[in-house]
């Protein structure tokens, strides 16, 4: 069967938009695995006024849990899936330790040979905290310790992957995560905003 000009040209660009579909079809990869590491918190203390309250010292907490990462070419969408135990330690010589569900999502760039992200977190807190007062530890839930129980802001990260072997990734990032919620929640003309440091390492497949 003979095929004129308009149908070979037809059939010649159908034939040439296969290898492009595929080729972009491939760039997409998810990978997924476990992370952990550690973590160094603290909250950011103003009056009613905006003068800051200094003295807050960072303390060092941990978290671990499933980070997945899914890629499109030299972008990428990081979700992570943390259980952290959080520590702030205030002024006044009080302070407080949380436990806590930490979910950052993250847009991913690569930048040879290092990695630069940018997104938002939600924290949800669980179980007690353990508040300190004039060297006294309490156990107490959140409303009796005057606190918010979530969590939510802006998060930050710069980090490198490496491959190990055929199908594993290795991951070292370090991210910082800046809290917009006034934790106090019986704030009157006072805010607190935590601040943290996470400094991560995983394996994904």
């Amino acid at each position: 069967m003979k095929m004129g000009l308009p149908a070979k040209f037809l059939f010649a660009s159908l034939l040439g938009t296969v290898p492009v579909r595929s080729e972009a079809a491939q760039e997409m990869a998810l990978t997924f695995g476990l992370k952990g590491g550690a973590g160094y918190s603290k909250t950011s203390q103003k009056t009613g006024s905006g003068a800051s309250v200094g003295g807050d010292k960072a303390k060092l907490g941990y978290l671990g849990g499933i980070g997945t990462d899914i890629s499109f070419g030299t972008l990428g969408l990081v979700t992570d899936f943390f259980y952290a135990q959080r520590s702030y330690s205030h002024a006044n010589n009080g302070g407080e330790t949380v436990r806590q569900v930490v979910v950052p999502a993250l847009v991913r760039a690569d930048l040879v040979p290092i990695q630069v992200s940018f997104g938002a977190f939600v924290a949800a807190g669980v179980g007690k905290v353990k508040q300190t007062r004039l060297g006294v530890t309490v156990d107490r839930d959140y409303s009796g310790a005057a606190l918010e129980k979530n969590d939510l802001g802006l998060a930050a990260g710069l980090g490198f992957k490496s491959p190990l072997g055929k199908n594993m990734v290795f991951t070292v990032e370090a991210r910082a995560l800046y809290g917009l919620t006034n934790t106090l929640s019986q704030p009157g003309s006072a805010s607190r905003k935590t601040r943290t440091l996470d400094v991560l390492a995983g394996f994904l497949l």
